[in-house]
């Protein structure tokens, strides 16, 4: 452990390479009614949406993201500048456990440790009215299934690693544990987790493999899944109502401590909008290819 590179939760990096694989597959994403414009109404990476999606059970949680509409698409930029805005850079090494554990599951222990280094995916979803390409990241792939053109999600597997449930901490476990768990898998389409109960000193004393479809069962009386869903399709309707207000501005929506939802328009939008390298040649030919 002394020589891994810690994680530096650069959520801007991850949202500019979906970005870049964008641009390098504009052909296969253009709309079938329109040559300048993405058949996504929403662009977003999985962090996001499950920070949305959570705020019904953590209503004294705080995030803030910001929403751009250009060529009929409204792309969710992450924001790194509010509290609770996304995960931050840390030198504690028991936040490294679970990457060590994912690490020792993919047989490539003697690497040394570097969380940054991310495999992701790009995926398209439908939610209630909303089309939604975003970029999760994907722990592992099961050899016994995997296909090599990874179409199918159903060969990938969750890697999770939690200290033993007690009694103190079994109603943080099912309510916030496996509500988590299971909003990773649904957004991303994986079936399966591997789950390594440690204990206080990080020690991997057994492993489980659950089903995500499991979950919710699991945590019955303590987190609804269609309340995820729901709160979900409610937020993308109140945000494109808003954008929709003003489409050449960038507005800020903000889940406070109170559990209230603001929205602001930014007064000096181009510090946080789309990169001119990406507006400059998204559907522009001669652009795209320099």
């Amino acid at each position: 452990m002394e020589k891994a590179i810690f994680y530096k939760g650069n959520s801007q990096e991850s949202f500019e390479n979906l970005l870049l694989w964008v641009l390098k597959n504009q052909d296969s994403l253009m709309s079938e009614t329109s040559s300048q414009r993405l058949s996504a109404d929403i662009l977003c990476m999985r962090g996001t949406l499950k920070k949305i999606c959570r705020s019904p059970y953590s209503s004294k949680s705080s995030w803030s993201i910001f929403v751009a509409e250009f060529k009929g698409t409204y792309y969710i930029i992450p924001s790194t500048s509010k509290e609770g805005a996304g995960p931050k850079e840390t030198t504690d090494t028991k936040q490294l456990w679970g990457n060590k554990f994912e690490q020792y599951l993919k047989g490539d222990s003697d690497d040394i440790l570097d969380p940054n280094e991310e495999y992701r995916s790009v995926l398209k979803l439908t939610v209630g009215d909303f089309s939604l390409l975003y970029s999760p990241e994907i722990d592992c792939a099961d050899p016994d299934v995997y296909q090599e053109d990874h179409k199918d999600m159903s060969a990938f597997v969750l890697v999770k690693m939690c200290k033993d449930a007690t009694i103190e901490n079994q109603d943080y476990y099912k309510k916030f544990r496996l509500s988590d768990w299971w909003l990773d898998n649904k957004l991303t389409g994986i079936p399966r987790i591997v789950v390594g109960s440690c204990t206080d000193s990080g020690i991997i004393h057994s492993i489980e493999l659950m089903k995500t479809e499991d979950l919710p069962a699991l945590g019955k009386n303590e987190w609804d899944p269609n309340v995820y869903i729901n709160f979900l399709v409610s937020f993308l309707t109140f945000m494109e109502q808003k954008v929709r207000e003003d489409t050449s501005a960038v507005f800020e929506f903000e889940h406070r401590s109170n559990g209230t939802i603001y929205c602001s328009k930014l007064s000096k939008p181009d510090s946080v909008f789309l990169p001119s390298w990406y507006t400059e040649k998204l559907f522009n030919k001669d652009k795209a290819d320099k």
